[in-house]
């Protein structure tokens, strides 16, 4: 499996997601967005949790309907369509983790 090493989101990444038709799939929250990238930096629901301030059930909450609006069925393939669609840049300079 791919890890990324770092992923950053654009205020532009953001503003064009919020300003998304209901039906489009890039019709994410700015909290939703931010979980993704957690995700794809390799975090655990846990401390996802952690670092948003919010509990496991919560996090486990927004994952379900990011898969739901991403039309996919898990982390990997939520991942992916992030990559592919440019929601995430990548900076060599950032750290894991």
């Amino acid at each position: 499996m791919e890890v990324l090493k770092a992923c950053h989101i654009s205020i532009s990444d953001i503003e064009r997601t919020a300003g998304s038709a209901p039906n489009d799939p890039l019709h994410l929250t700015s909290r939703e967005i931010e979980i993704l990238r957690l995700l794809a930096m390799g975090y655990t629901y846990r401390r996802i949790g952690e670092q948003t301030f919010v509990s496991y059930e919560t996090v486990k909450t927004h994952l379900k309907h990011i898969y739901e609006k991403l039309h996919v069925r898990s982390k990997l393939e939520a991942i992916r369509w992030a990559e592919r669609s440019g929601l995430f840049r990548h900076d060599p300079k950032a750290h894991h983790r």
